[in-house]
Formats: structure tokens, C-alpha cells, sequence
């Protein structure tokens, strides 16, 4: 589940917040994982005329997760297990184009995350108990059209994810992509409708 909402504090000045919940667990594999995080942006947007739009915004996340699995070697079981607790900083820029009934976006956000609290053991061995902060960079890519009286619109969103400083000692996702819902509360004017 992933939740993104924006605010409008002004015509021009924006706040965004984003929660993300995953919980995934195979009993007859004897593996699952379980993620939350959040993270919340203050920044500026303004339209160009009638059809372009940029955004710039800055912020602060938080995130926890914990992800196990087992294997068995002659005939022992073997556990393995990583826990990680993060904390983050992004800026995140926008240009978008509204075409009628059309709205593409186009985002590039750089996130320098820290790891706070963070081990992986396989069985009685601790592999990995350190600090390892990594730079990221998102290229993502949003298309929405309406469904319903230009409040509910369905967006598409897809994307990639690269590390910018050194290698993470840790699995990403490099490729993302998800469709959602997107509903517009409260509209008062163009530069809202832009957010």
C-alpha cells in the first residue's frame, strides 16, 4: 500500500507526504518481509501558462524494515535475516504538461539515505552490523487521465532507481511501476490544479 498526498498552503507553495506499507509472508516457504516508511516535503510549484508546470521540493523520511529466509544444508535449517532502520533527506523536481484530459509528469528525486540501526545474520553469523549511508537518483515518469468529473483520475507511474556514491551493501528495486488512484479535494484554481 503506498499513500501520496499534497497540499496547497499558498499558489505557489506546496506540502507533500507519502506513507508506503508492505507485509508479505510465505508460511510454506518459510520467508517474508515487512517495510513501512514515510517521509514528508515542503517546495515550490508554479505554471509556465496554461499547459506546463514545474515543482521543486525538499524533505525528510523515515523507514523500517525486516525480511527473513530460510534454506536447509544437510539437513540444517538455515535462517537468514536482515533488519534495517533509515532516516533520509530528498529534493525532488517536476515538469509536467497538462494536454486536455492528459497530464504526464516527468520527476527526477535524489535521496541520500542513512541507515541508523541495521544487521543481517546468516544462522549464528552476524554479516553485517554498520552504518552505510548511499546517494540515490529516481527517474520516474506519471501519466493521468480522469474518470469522473475531473475529481478521480487514474495514474499510472513508472520508473528507475540507481545509486549515485558507492554500491549499497543492500537490495534495491531498479525498476518501479504501480497504478493508483488519484482524488482532488477542495479545488479552487488552476495553480491548484496543477499540484
Amino acid at each position: 500500500m503506498n499513500v501520496q498526498a499534497a497540499y496547497a498552503a499558498t499558489n505557489h507553495i506546496g506540502i507533500i507526504a507519502n506513507y508506503m506499507y508492505a507485509n508479505y509472508n510465505d508460511n510454506e516457504e518459510d520467508r517474508g518481509r515487512k517495510h513501512r516508511a514515510g517521509e514528508i516535503g515542503l517546495g515550490y510549484y508554479n505554471n509556465f501558462n496554461e499547459r506546463w508546470y514545474f515543482e521543486m521540493f525538499a524533505g525528510y523520511g523515515l523507514g523500517k524494515g525486516h525480511a527473513f529466509d530460510s534454506s536447509y544444508f544437510m539437513g540444517f535449517k538455515i535462517v537468514r535475516e536482515a533488519i534495517g532502520q533509515y532516516q533520509k533527506i530528498f529534493i525532488q523536481t517536476s515538469i509536467g504538461k497538462n494536454r486536455g484530459d492528459l497530464t504526464w509528469t516527468i520527476s527526477t528525486k535524489i535521496s541520500y539515505i542513512d541507515f541508523t540501526r541495521a544487521h543481517v545474520v546468516v544462522g549464528d553469523e552476524q554479516l553485517w552490523a554498520k552504518r552505510a549511508p548511499t546517494a540515490f537518483c529516481s527517474l520516474i515518469g506519471n501519466v493521468q487521465t480522469p474518470v469522473w468529473r475531473k475529481k478521480i483520475f487514474i495514474r499510472y507511474q513508472g520508473g528507475f532507481n540507481f545509486h549515485i556514491s558507492k554500491e549499497p551493501v543492500y537490495d534495491y528495486d531498479p525498476v518501479v511501476a504501480s497504478i493508483g488512484l488519484l482524488i482532488k479535494l477542495n479545488q479552487k484554481n488552476k495553480d491548484v490544479d496543477k499540484l
